[in-house]
């Protein structure tokens, strides 16, 4: 993202006084550029009331990164720890990445479930799970991802996702949720507005995609309807257990931003080289 267009939108929240949730997510790792510490920093400067969260896969994560979020002032980590295919659910290989983590970064690790921990040793409040994705737990991403079974797959519930959060991609395209991206041509329906346009705020994008009288899920226009009917997503991302004093259930988010910085062509390219 632009740095002007990243200042507009803090601008707008500003504005406000924004207290809710500001999120790094969506397909990208937020970590793997450098220039996500110095933006974390002018988003505590400008939204000192906004929780900040991040959502990593922890390769980044060690003694000195870890310190520069927590001098950014971040409220919440959320990462995962990704074993080998095949060995997600191998006892020893668990143990294994467990303790590479824990020297990496210096943080122990507190079991609250089966395969999540709460991460200790830190300012920040930081949770991990390990996943394993199968048939059963992988998203379609509204139907960008092709999944063997799932082709006729039709949703029949609601989904809440979009009258809780605002999306913005890389971009400045505003999307209908975190599931479908803006350089998809087959999820270019799910652009609800442009925020790098002159005159266009994060105030006109949620009123373009705020719910209306009698509006739900099912009554949206017909081209937000095809990325939603195909969405696997079943309900916000949730590790672990309850959430403690001064932690926010983020599984119960209600009104959040949800940032990504990469395009999707730069995700085939090499960790090392990634921008």
């Amino acid at each position: 993202m632009e740095d002007a267009l990243y200042e507009r939108i803090l601008d707008d929240l500003a504005g406000i006084r924004y207290k809710q949730t500001l999120i790094w997510s969506r397909y990208h790792e937020p970590m793997a550029h450098p220039s996500i510490f110095e933006r974390l920093v002018r988003a505590r400067a400008r939204l000192p009331e906004a929780y900040l969260v991040l959502v990593s896969n922890g390769d980044y994560l060690n003694r000195e990164t870890l310190s520069q979020l927590e001098r950014a002032g971040v409220n919440r980590l959320m990462l995962d720890l990704y074993l080998p295919e095949g060995k997600e659910r191998v006892p020893a290989e668990i143990e294994d990445e467990k303790k590479k983590f824990s020297t990496r970064t210096g943080l122990e690790l507190s079991p609250i479930g089966e395969f999540d921990y709460r991460c200790l040793g830190s300012s920040i409040q930081i949770t991990m799970g390990i996943p394993c994705y199968t048939g059963e737990h992988v998203s379609t991403r509204g139907g960008l991802v092709e999944i063997a079974g799932l082709h006729s797959y039709q949703r029949r519930a609601v989904c809440f996702n979009p009258l809780h959060s605002v999306v913005v991609d890389y971009n400045g395209k505003g999307m209908l949720c975190c599931q479908v991206r803006s350089d998809s041509a087959a999820q270019s329906s799910a652009i609800i507005g442009d925020l790098a346009q002159p005159g266009y705020t994060l105030f006109h994008l949620y009123r373009d995609l705020a719910p209306r009288p009698g509006r739900t899920s099912r009554s949206w226009p017909q081209k937000w309807r095809l990325p939603h009917l195909q969405c696997l997503r079943r309900r916000p991302r949730q590790t672990g257990a309850a959430p403690r004093s001064g932690e926010r259930d983020l599984s119960a988010s209600r009104g959040s931003i949800a940032f990504s910085d990469r395009p999707l062509a730069a995700l085939s390219a090499s960790v090392s080289t990634s921008k």
